[in-house]
């Protein structure tokens, strides 16, 4: 994985939009409960790490309550068409 710490960039918006980079392609190629603290060193500050673990597990909380509501919304469609077969037999 690249090290931000190891580049050099021309100014703070270089820098920022590299930073955004990484963050989009770890996020597409890893689904990560936790944060991956073994990767600490790839950031140059401790601010920017910490940014890093909380867009991680902001994207994972909102991956697992789309997964709820589309459980949710199947389990209540899976009810309904259980119901209608059953009304078309006490009939």
């Amino acid at each position: 994985m690249e090290k931000i710490n190891d580049m050099e960039f021309n100014n703070d918006l270089e820098r920022e939009n590299k930073f955004k980079e990484i963050v989009s392609k770890h996020i597409k190629t890893l689904n990560l409960e936790k944060p991956n603290y073994e990767n600490k060193e790839m950031f140059y500050t401790k601010e920017e790490m910490d940014r890093f673990n909380n867009i991680v597990l902001k994207t994972n909380e909102e991956k697992k309550q789309k997964e709820i509501a589309r459980n949710d919304k199947n389990y209540k469609k899976n009810k309904e068409n259980k119901s209608k077969k059953n009304k078309k037999y006490v009939q």
